[in-house]
């Protein structure tokens, strides 16, 4: 098992802003924002080669629905391998060498697995690609859901005459569908932030304390009754019928190193709620909070590698 344990808890808090490029460029769409006082500028390009889904092409190993305007659905129809391209402009947009340019996709997972999504911008000349940009940190979405992939910028090489925004999978299943819309691509003129939201509001990104078990050694969940039962004089009985509660048991968390069960064991500990996100076993993804004992031990049978028990109790469905 895969497994991510995140706290609710803010560790630290980042405000990106972007420079201003050519306010008279084509389909540049101007907006202002400000950051700690002072007045930034961004410029959003409505470049139709990229914000019109038929120009997109798709990868092998996948069908596509292009029937809604402005929106592609891909179906998986053999397994895409970790790092597997899923889509990306046919015609590699107008840049040139110095340029800033980001962008960004939003995907709905329409599968019953979670999928994840990441990318990068990458950039071509006369003779093929002149460079790779930054990728993206990995954005799993859960079944149902959906999520901004933020491409973070690249600035230009020399002899670069365009660019493509791509998209990429860490692994799909035959058979696995998302939906991907609302394209944008950004230009700029100074050092970018990370991340680009293609919106007017500006991009705060929040980091929180995670830990990554080797592996969750074990779980277990029991869901309490509420259906209420009175037993009346006579031996009738009458019934008044609830659902059960939410999931409460105890997650095994295995660690190699010491460091990292302590770690886990403190961010546990504090007033806080967690979430699991178990990439193999997603139908014990939740959200919970701290519930009995939490318990740090050495593995009897290594003496070197530690276990962390956390008894829980779900406050939401995943």
């Amino acid at each position: 098992m895969s497994a991510t344990i995140t706290s609710s808890l803010v560790k630290s808090t980042t405000t990106y802003s972007y420079g201003w490029s050519d306010p008279t460029a084509p389909n540049a769409s101007p907006s202002v924002e400000r950051i700690n006082g002072v007045e930034k500028r961004r410029n959003d390009f409505i470049d139709p080669l990229f914000t019109l889904a038929r120009n997109w092409t798709p990868t092998a190993g996948a069908t596509y629905d292009y029937s809604v305007p402005n929106y592609v659905q891909v179906t998986a129809t053999a397994t895409l391998s970790v790092g597997a391209l899923i889509i990306f402009p046919a015609a590699a947009l107008t840049a040139s060498p110095g340029d800033f340019r980001a962008a960004r996709y939003v995907v709905d997972n329409l599968s019953d697995a979670p999928v994840i999504m990441y990318g990068n911008i990458r950039a071509y000349g006369a003779s093929g690609a002149t460079g790779d940009g930054e990728t993206s940190e990995p954005v799993t979405i859960a079944p149902g859901r959906s999520a901004s992939i933020n491409i973070p910028a690249l600035a230009m090489p020399a002899g670069t005459t365009g660019y493509r925004p791509l998209l990429r999978t860490r692994g799909f299943a035959a058979g696995q569908t998302v939906a991907l819309s609302k394209p944008f691509t950004q230009a700029t003129n100074g050092t970018p932030g990370a991340y680009f939201d293609a919106t007017t509001l500006g991009r705060t990104v929040r980091t929180y304390e995670t830990t990554e078990p080797t592996l969750v050694l074990g779980y277990e969940s029991s869901r309490p009754a509420s259906t209420i039962v009175h037993q009346r004089l006579g031996g009738a009985t009458d019934v008044l019928v609830r659902p059960a509660g939410l999931r409460t048991g105890t997650l095994r968390l295995f660690y190699y190193l010491e460091y990292d069960a302590a770690a886990a064991e403190d961010m546990l500990a504090k007033a806080a709620s967690f979430t699991l996100n178990e990439t193999d076993r997603y139908t014990i993804n939740m959200e919970f909070v701290l519930s009995g004992t939490l318990t740090r031990y050495l593995d009897d049978q290594t003496r070197d590698r530690w276990v962390v028990e956390v008894g829980y109790q779900e406050v939401t469905r995943s």
